[in-house]
Formats: structure tokens, C-alpha cells, sequence
């Protein structure tokens, strides 16, 4: 049976990786289990699986988990305890990071839904990754619709034959509204996200496109391949989840209704498939297979991330920080929705530099930038 620790078990990924986890109960044991906070869904979730080590972000034990369960080096200790062979890394934010880069170099599997940890450590995930050496994507598995799709395109293949990567994005809810009268949109508005459920932070940031420059970060660290040669369209409907175009002139894509119980499944069972509990259907329960071109100038904040991450150096931690607390101040009344993407700019003119910084510079600067931002904006750190 193949050992699973899942970091932040009861976020969407989380909770669905246990439902795969749970219909191929033969296949796997949950070794280890990590949340944000100590709730009712976590306890149930450790009582669902006895076996499981637990840590709730903060690091002190609450009264409901057992001393013996408990684990004292937080998501590190999990990522790398005996009998684990796979980390699923569900979590928000770049908590993760350290635990990634270690499980890497400790020979575990990685299965990464956690977009931080490449946008902001990409050269150190790499680094790890390319230390044990063997195929990198068995060893480091996107779980992201996109990143999953590209993958399973790219089986069989050489990446030399590969002209460009082309990601799909919803468009988020305010794709068809005249973009002046994005000026004064409300949370609540950019809440509705018309395909997927998903937290406050990430349906902020498919509203503004900022989730989509970000895969093109995780991208160019997952498949090697210059910003150059990655691209995105919008697809409403959501079905083709990605596409490769080749040197030759062809497309390779993978489709499917929206659903992330498939792309787990994928990333936990490679290279077999299985039964999965995602929903499924015939082609013509589809709809249309509509594509438009992506105009950056609806989306200046696609636009202002692409330009920085391509300038790289230490620009990925400063981007990602910035838009968390940007997101937090407009979810709190702080801050337009327009201006979401000029707090980002204006915070990778004040700190951006070329050098790649390790990861206590990684850490430093992320705090640096989210004590400068949120005394500007007026907003709270984080409970």
C-alpha cells in the first residue's frame, strides 16, 4: 500500500483527495494528515483514519488530537515520516515550501496542488527534484487541472517537438462585463465564479487572471520551457483543461467536465487509471468548445505578473505576497478591485532585484513585504 500524507486535508483538495483515498481504500493508507486549523472536519477526518499523525497550523497541540498522534515538527516531520511515500500538498500560501523542498530530497513523491511553492521557490523545487534525479514528473506531480492536463498531453513525447504550452482559464465572472465598470465590483461579485468552488483567495484571483500567470510560473518550472513558449486562452466552459501544439503543427488536449477528484486520482495513481469518483460524461454533455484570445489589457493583473515572473530573481516571493495581502484588503473593504494589480507592480518596483534568494531569503523578504503592505492597506495579518 502506498503511504499518503495530505497537507491541508480539509481545503477542497484536501477533502477530495480523502475521496479517492477512501474508494481505493486497497491501495492506499493515510499515513499523515495537516490542516489550518483544529475543527470538526479534521477531527472526524483523524477518526476516519487512526493511524494518521496530525499537526494543526500554529503549532501548539489542541486537547482533541492524542500526544502520541501529534506531530512536533509540523509539516516537515509529516512530508518525511516513516512508511509516507507520497505527499499530497493541498495548503494555502507558501507554508509548504520547506516541507516540499525536504520531501524531495528524502526521496518522497510529491503531488503539488499548492501553487506558492513553485511561484515563489521554483529554482529550489527544481533543484531538489533534479538531486535524485530520474523522471522529474513522476516524482513531482501537479495536481492543478491544467498542469495535470499538460502532463498527460506531454506522455510519449519529447519536450524538443513541443512549439507551445496553452493553458485554459475560465475567464472568472467578469469576462463578458465592460471592463470600466470593473472600477467598483464588489467581493460578493467577484466571488461568483461561474465553473469552479473554490476558496475566497484563489476565486479572487481567477477574477483578475493573477491564478493564470501563476500557472505559467508553475509551468516553466514543471516542463522547462521559456515564458516564450507559454501561452493562455479563455474556454468558459472549462471542459479542454489544457492543450500542447507541437512543432508539426498538432494539438494535443485533455478534456473532461470540471471536476478535481480526476487530476488527484491522476497524480496519486500514475501511470495506471482507475474508477475515479470525479463526474464524467458523453461529449455531448459538454456544451461548446469555445476559445477567445486572452487580451491582457482586460486583465492587468495576468499582464503584471507575466512580466515580472519573466524578469525572475527573487520577483515570485514579492508577487505572491503582494497579491495575498492586495486580495485581503479588497475582500475587507480596503481596496478597489481595479487596483489589485497596481499594488502588485508598484510592490515588485520597490523590492524586486535579479539574485535568486534562498530560502530564508525567500522567507525574510515574504515577511518584509507583507508587514510593509499591510500597514499601507490598513489590513490585518492573518489569524
Amino acid at each position: 500500500m502506498l503511504g499518503i500524507a495530505v497537507l491541508g486535508s480539509t481545503g477542497s483538495i484536501g477533502r477530495q483527495t480523502l475521496d479517492v483515498v477512501a474508494m481505493h481504500g486497497d491501495r492506499f493508507r493515510v499515513r499523515a494528515l495537516a490542516a489550518g486549523h483544529a475543527s470538526e472536519a479534521f477531527q472526524t477526518q483523524l477518526e476516519a483514519w487512526p493511524d494518521a499523525r496530525a499537526w494543526v497550523e500554529g503549532g501548539s497541540r489542541p486537547h482533541s488530537i492524542q500526544t502520541e498522534r501529534w506531530a512536533q515538527g509540523g509539516l516537515e516531520e509529516l512530508a518525511t515520516l516513516d512508511g509516507v511515500d507520497l505527499v499530497v500538498v493541498a495548503t494555502t500560501g507558501m507554508a509548504a515550501l520547506p516541507a516540499v523542498i525536504r520531501a524531495l530530497r528524502s526521496n518522497r513523491i510529491v503531488a503539488l496542488a499548492n501553487k506558492e511553492a513553485l511561484v515563489t521557490g521554483g529554482h529550489l523545487v527544481a533543484d531538489a527534484v533534479e538531486s535524485k534525479g530520474g523522471e522529474r514528473l513522476d516524482r513531482l506531480r501537479p495536481v492543478d487541472s491544467e498542469h495535470s492536463a499538460i502532463w498527460q498531453c506531454l506522455l510519449g513525447e519529447r519536450i524538443e517537438d513541443v512549439a507551445r504550452l496553452i493553458l485554459t482559464a475560465s475567464g472568472g465572472p467578469f469576462r463578458d462585463r465592460d471592463s470600466a465598470s470593473l472600477a467598483h465590483v464588489s467581493p460578493e461579485e467577484a466571488l461568483a465564479h461561474p465553473t469552479w468552488q473554490m476558496g475566497p483567495k484563489v476565486t479572487i484571483d481567477s477574477a483578475t487572471l493573477v491564478n493564470k500567470a501563476f500557472e505559467a510560473v508553475e509551468a516553466r518550472w514543471l516542463y522547462r520551457l521559456p515564458y516564450s513558449r507559454i501561452e493562455a486562452v479563455i474556454h468558459p466552459s472549462s471542459v479542454v483543461h489544457s492543450l500542447v501544439e507541437f512543432v508539426d503543427g498538432s494539438f494535443k488536449a485533455q478534456l473532461g467536465l470540471p471536476d478535481m477528484h480526476l487530476p488527484i486520482q491522476y497524480a496519486l495513481t500514475h501511470p495506471e487509471r482507475l474508477p475515479s469518483p470525479a463526474r464524467h460524461g458523453p461529449p455531448t454533455a459538454w456544451g461548446s468548445l469555445e476559445f477567445r484570445e486572452l487580451d491582457p489589457s482586460r486583465y492587468p493583473g495576468y499582464r503584471v505578473v507575466r512580466e515580472a515572473a519573466t524578469s525572475g530573481g527573487n520577483r515570485g516571493t514579492i508577487l505572491n505576497a503582494a497579491d495575498e495581502v492586495a486580495v485581503a484588503a479588497f475582500l475587507a473593504g480596503r481596496l478597489t478591485f481595479a487596483r489589485i494589480p497596481t499594488v502588485i507592480e508598484h510592490a515588485v518596483v520597490r523590492w524586486g532585484a535579479d539574485a535568486e534568494p534562498d530560502l530564508s531569503g525567500i522567507l525574510d523578504l515574504d515577511h518584509e513585504v507583507r508587514t510593509a503592505l499591510r500597514t499601507d492597506l490598513g489590513v490585518a495579518a492573518a489569524p
